[in-house]
């Protein structure tokens, strides 16, 4: 079982730490996507390497937890022991589902006073199709330019199991896909978010191929 904790980097800045690989990360995501009856629902946490200021490389990423769960009081049990042992900073979600966050917030609410953070996914008010997160996902794996590690994920297989006419329904049809690609969006397209203002949407873009080259 996976355990990460915090730790102080080498400007004294909290960071995240891996008990087992001692792999140091910037942060920790968690995606989580509804489920799409007959398909459970998929919580999925991906951690973004940290490194050093004047490094060139882009910070890889890895998928380092992942669950799947037919139900949504199944699905906020995992996210709080992701969440716990992974030391997930923030969900992503398709907050336009209503009912389903209502449902989750209801089984929330003993937790009242360490509640889960849940924040609106990128391009998750606009219902995209799936083609809107596997186009973040395949620049984020391709060979030559590889970010986006599975490790013993099955979530590779997802994505070689689609099809281009697959590609044009509803996301959320595949809770999967979704869940990944809620936090690979979130990573290429916004800043880290300050603990203090966890509860604000960030706005800021972010490019991870853009780090160290001139003027980013």
């Amino acid at each position: 079982m996976i355990q990460i904790e915090k730790i102080l980097g080498w400007h004294r800045e909290i960071i995240f730490q891996n008990r087992e690989t001692k792999q140091c990360y910037r942060r920790i995501l968690g995606g989580l996507a509804w489920p799409a009856l007959p398909a459970p629902g998929f919580v999925v946490v991906l951690a973004e390497e940290f490194l050093p200021n004047h490094s060139v490389n882009p910070p890889r990423l890895w998928v380092v937890a992942e669950q799947e769960a037919a139900s949504i009081k199944d699905l906020h049990r995992y996210c709080r022991e992701l969440r716990r042992q992974c030391q997930v900073e923030m969900w992503l979600t398709d907050t336009s589902r209503k009912q389903e966050v209502r449902l989750f917030r209801n089984y929330d609410r003993e937790f009242v006073k360490n509640p889960i953070s849940l924040h609106a996914a990128p391009y998750s008010d606009n219902s995209p199709v799936l083609a809107a997160y596997t186009q973040i996902i395949v620049e984020l794996t391709r060979p030559e330019r590889k970010v986006l590690h599975f490790g013993e994920s099955k979530l590779s297989g997802y994505m070689l199991s689609r099809t281009p006419e697959e590609g044009e329904r509803p996301a959320a049809d595949f809770p999967p896909l979704a869940a990944l690609g809620y936090v690979c969006a979130e990573v290429v397209l916004r800043q880290p978010m300050n603990p203090k203002t966890l509860n604000q949407k960030p706005i800021a873009d972010w490019d991870p191929f853009t780090i160290g080259q001139k003027g980013a």
